[in-house]
């Protein structure tokens, strides 16, 4: 399976120390307008589906972010797998390569966790607000597009 042009702007952020634990949903799939202005972008139920794909190609932890109070993804490192080992799926909702980290739902079954994203995150990626500081959706801040096209010159 190819990556995705969004994994490419985790993968940035997270090497850059940009971000702690990930990103949300909008701003990855957002960033792929910025990245490929000629790619249409994903909608939340295609991008669900991509992650849950045993051929995705690393792991993903999908959790409610305490700073921001919203539902990020981020990149389960390896230290984590080791650690975790047989024991990834006793203890938490694995499908695909999709790790649910927290009891950031208040059900586990995949349906319910994809409706409830796509019911939250899909009028922010109509809109185009994909990024949120202070609690407010907005387009892209300045900073936001520097930090993505960075990954053009990479």
């Amino acid at each position: 399976m190819e990556s995705p042009i969004w994994l490419e702007t985790l993968k940035h952020f997270d090497s850059n120390n940009y971000v702690r634990n990930g990103l949300t949903i909008p701003f990855l799939l957002g960033s792929e307008s910025i990245l490929n202005e000629k790619k249409e972008l994903l909608n939340v139920s295609e991008f669900i589906s991509s992650v849950t794909n045993e051929e995705f190609p690393c792991y993903l932890n999908l959790l409610k972010c305490g700073n921001i109070g919203e539902i990020i993804i981020g990149i389960l490192d390896q230290e984590t797998l080791n650690y975790l080992g047989d024991k990834l799926s006793e203890h938490y909702l694995v499908s695909g390569k999709l790790v649910i980290m927290e009891n950031s739902f208040e059900k586990t079954e995949l349906s319910y966790i994809k409706d409830k994203l796509i019911k939250i995150y899909q009028p922010k990626i109509d809109d185009k607000t994909f990024s949120i500081t202070n609690g407010k959706w907005s387009k892209f801040s300045k900073q936001d597009l520097t930090k993505i096209k960075e990954i053009i010159n990479d």
